[in-house]
């Protein structure tokens, strides 16, 4: 369907649903690494909008028996290997600083890892293919970004825990919307992120529906999009009004608050400058 006239979401959606086969696992794993394009160092935040909308899409096309389970399963297996293979090209850096030491770990170490990984997001979907929402859209978001929600804290802790490309790290260039995780914590941005980047699962279940009408209505006053708009801004204006009364120098007594920096950007190769010329 040409993009300028703008595809009918319902139609998108069915064709997404109907997939089967290895057509289903490309489609999980590429929407997965769409999702990681949301995240540092690339910021495209609105993909998340596609990203877990076309996987709930793929789940509800899941839920058809036989091997239901097993499909739901396998979706949020191959979500999460894009995602996470996506999200951990950086690993491959220090494998390169002396490359004929190391480099051959990195067709193991890159998938292997995203693959382990990737068990989480399966487990998300293995407990969503039990929920029982009906028809309601909302409350399969909702469900969703509970259960993903969840997979995140199980994913900081489990096997010691590696919290890597949490949904809420999107923001992370947005300074003022990151000072809600002062209140709700990281878990909980990216919760409510989740939620309102699904919206498209809804749009998806109504006719002559387009991607061009849909921002237009986002956009030109429906109540639940002045919500989520009124909701953003509100957290951006109460993040920069945290700044101005807790990241400022204080007027009366010239205290200034401590500020620290974590794992500061620098060339992997200037840690080892002389890693070379080791024996």
């Amino acid at each position: 369907m040409p993009l300028v006239n703008g595809p009918n979401l319902l139609q998108l959606a069915a064709q997404v649903r109907a997939l089967s086969g290895w057509r289903r696992m490309l489609c999980a794993a590429l929407l997965g690494g769409l999702a990681a394009f949301a995240l540092p160092p690339f910021h495209f935040i609105p993909l998340l909008i596609p990203a877990f909308a076309g996987l709930v899409w793929l789940l509800e096309g899941a839920a058809s028996p036989p091997r239901a389970r097993r499909r739901a399963i396998g979706a949020g297996f191959w979500f999460g290997f894009g995602h996470f293979f996506i999200g951990l090209h950086w690993i491959i850096e220090p494998m390169l600083v002396a490359p004929e030491r190391t480099a051959w770990m990195i067709p193991f170490a890159w998938p292997g890892l995203a693959a382990v990984l990737a068990i989480f997001p399966a487990l998300v979907c293995w407990a969503q293919s039990f929920m029982r929402c009906g028809d309601a859209a909302m409350a399969r978001v909702l469900a969703f970004a509970a259960l993903w929600t969840l997979g995140e804290l199980l994913r900081g802790y489990v096997f010691t825990g590696f919290p890597w490309n949490l949904i809420g790290y999107s923001w992370s260039a947005v300074l003022p919307v990151m000072q809600i995780t002062a209140a709700i914590g990281v878990l909980g941005l990216g919760f409510v992120t989740i939620r309102h980047g699904s919206d498209a699962v809804g749009a998806g279940q109504r006719r002559n529906v387009t991607a061009i009408k849909m921002v237009r209505g986002a956009y030109g006053g429906g109540g639940v999009a002045r919500a989520v708009v009124g909701w953003r801004c509100g957290t951006a204006g109460g993040g920069r009004s945290r700044f101005r009364t807790r990241c400022t120098p204080a007027a009366s007594s010239g205290e200034h608050r401590p500020a620290g920096q974590v794992e500061p950007g620098f060339a992997q190769r200037a840690s080892r400058p002389a890693y070379r010329d080791e024996p």
